[in-house]
């Protein structure tokens, strides 16, 4: 009895670190995948720009996907999915993997690594700040959580404006870090979208649909850029890299994230989802030898404390009245941007 007790424990823990490993995986993927997008595009533009990358990264994405999620690709599923949902997911889709790779892969042609990550806390924000508008302040964020996201904000405030006020320069917001922002904004529509309407849609339907409508959109996008630009798109070295990069940095990390939070407590998802931005930064650093400006150093310091702050009140930081309440916080938001397709 004794051994099979210590059988079953040596599983049970064996079990834990798989969950860990899963998770791990895909935050260390998500945050690498900024670094070799900007490695990509700083090696040849004209092959490895923001579309082409999209175009190709989601096609092989796609197929992978559909590969490894068709047992869940039945017309029985499909029609499982009421026509108001489907209505919802389209608007989601547009919004999570048409408008906001978008904006977001031209504004990491366009800034640096480290700028890119603190941008892209706004994500967190912008969330907080919608559900107590759209619930009509039925669903408010703890006092915990509402200064987590104004240490943010004020991080993010604080890399525009810190150029004045510190360094003798001019405060002002370049266009990368408008498409970022506006990204931001776009990614928050959608997680927004699926809490609300397609939390009972099949998820390899949601999944293979979402990269569908991403992968045609982009390649209509390049045939109406013009016969050059369009013949851009069938270059041998771009659907190279392209395989391993649709491979490792769409399908893989996805369908890790999705096993993950079936499998992986909160604390857990919330402490890696956490450490994503400075992972992020840290790549930067090492694959491209990119390090913070003054300014975002100035502002990245404050997103540090809310992150580190998140990562407390993840793991130690909840009472019975936290239970209670519904729940809008750091967590959910990162935990449902995987999801939403942050291309």
């Amino acid at each position: 009895m004794a051994q099979e007790s210590d059988d079953g424990k040596w599983q049970n823990d064996a079990r834990g670190t798989g969950n860990v490993s899963v998770v791990g995986a895909a935050v260390i993927l998500y945050a690498l995948k900024v670094s070799i997008f900007k490695a990509l595009n700083n090696s040849n533009p004209d092959v490895f720009n923001t579309c082409n990358i999209l175009c190709a990264s989601q096609t092989v994405g796609l197929i992978s996907s559909a590969i490894y999620l068709r047992k869940d690709l039945t017309i029985s599923r499909a029609k499982q999915i009421p026509r108001s949902v489907f209505l919802w997911l389209c608007v989601g889709s547009v919004l999570s993997t048409i408008v906001g790779p978008l904006f977001s892969n031209m504004g990491w042609e366009l800034s640096s690594v480290a700028t890119v990550s603190v941008l892209q806390k706004s994500q967190s924000v912008f969330f907080i700040i919608a559900e107590p508008i759209l619930s009509r302040c039925k669903k408010l964020p703890s006092k915990w959580d509402a200064v987590n996201a104004l240490l943010v904000a004020i991080g993010i405030v604080g890399t525009f404006i810190s150029s004045e006020v510190f360094f003798g320069g001019t405060a002002n917001i370049s266009v990368g870090e408008m498409y970022i922002i506006i990204a931001s904004l776009c990614f928050t529509g959608s997680l927004l979208i699926s809490t609300r309407y397609l939390t009972d849609a099949p998820p390899g339907i949601l999944t293979i649909f979402r990269l569908l409508v991403g992968t045609v959109s982009y390649h209509t996008i390049a045939a109406a850029r013009g016969r050059d630009q369009y013949s851009k798109l069938w270059d041998s070295t771009l659907w190279l890299h392209m395989f391993y990069y649709g491979i490792f940095f769409v399908t893989v990390p996805q369908q890790c994230w999705l096993q993950a939070t079936n499998t992986c407590s909160k604390p857990v998802l919330s402490t890696a989802m956490n450490l994503q931005f400075i992972i992020q930064i840290m790549f930067g650093i090492v694959v491209l030898q990119s390090f913070p400006s003054p300014q975002v150093l100035v502002g990245g310091s404050f997103i540090l404390v809310a992150v580190i702050s998140a990562i407390v009140k993840a793991n130690y930081g909840e009472t019975c009245e936290d239970k209670d309440r519904i729940e809008i916080s750091e967590y959910r938001s990162l935990s449902e941007n995987l999801n939403d397709g942050e291309e």
